[in-house]
């Protein structure tokens, strides 16, 4: 059974500006970037404890966007069978930037 892949508001806004700033850059790369995206929140809701968890805060796991230089950082909730995705960082922006934000 798939587990349920939630995004919080700042990881949606982040995929939302990368995509833009890609789309600018090229015609259809936005898109590309977000076919990239569903293919790892798609792998995400199959295993999602199988990703690796991140060194720093071993409460938070990783996934990497094929292609693109982005992680997708998340966090299992099991009793809810959930996985949040709490940022959709560029690997270039300082790490656990998002900690901050996050509820």
């Amino acid at each position: 059974m798939k587990w349920h892949v939630r995004l919080l508001d700042g990881a949606r806004r982040e995929m939302r500006r990368a995509a833009a700033n890609y789309e600018h850059e090229r015609e259809g790369l936005g898109d590309r970037f977000l076919d990239e995206v569903a293919a790892v929140r798609n792998q995400i809701a199959v295993r999602p404890e199988s990703y690796q968890r991140w060194a720093p805060d071993p409460d938070y796991r990783q996934a990497i966007v094929a292609v693109f230089p982005f992680v997708v950082f998340f966090r299992i909730d099991e009793a809810r069978r959930t996985a949040v995705i709490v940022a959709m960082a560029h690997t270039r922006r300082e790490p656990g930037y998002w900690k901050a934000r996050e509820p």
